[in-house]
């Protein structure tokens, strides 16, 4: 899984073979906002950019080892989406984002 953590971005390359051509695709990076609190300190928001319709999976931990599914989804036309209400019971999360 090529993701990006901490906000940093990554990019998943792929090539394959066909006769004696070779093609090579590279998507463009997810990029992982820092967040930012609600006013009401209830929640925050994420901003994930990344390729238009590209499938996704926001991950949290809360110790950098073990990864918890939090949303799928797609990355609409706009390139970018708002990931909300992320907030756990943990004192501390980490979250994650890559392609499927």
């Amino acid at each position: 899984n090529i993701g990006t953590e901490f906000g940093l971005g990554g990019s998943a390359n792929f090539s394959f073979t066909l006769g004696k051509f070779r093609f090579a695709l590279t998507l463009p990076p997810l990029l992982l906002s820092a967040p930012k609190m609600t006013a009401a300190r209830t929640n925050f928001v994420f901003v994930l950019s990344g390729p238009a319709g590209s499938n996704f999976v926001m991950q949290v931990s809360t110790n950098l080892m073990n990864w918890i599914p939090a949303s799928t989804s797609s990355i609409p036309l706009s390139g970018s989406i708002n990931a909300t209400n992320l907030i756990s019971n943990s004192k501390q999360s980490y979250y994650r984002a890559y392609l499927q």
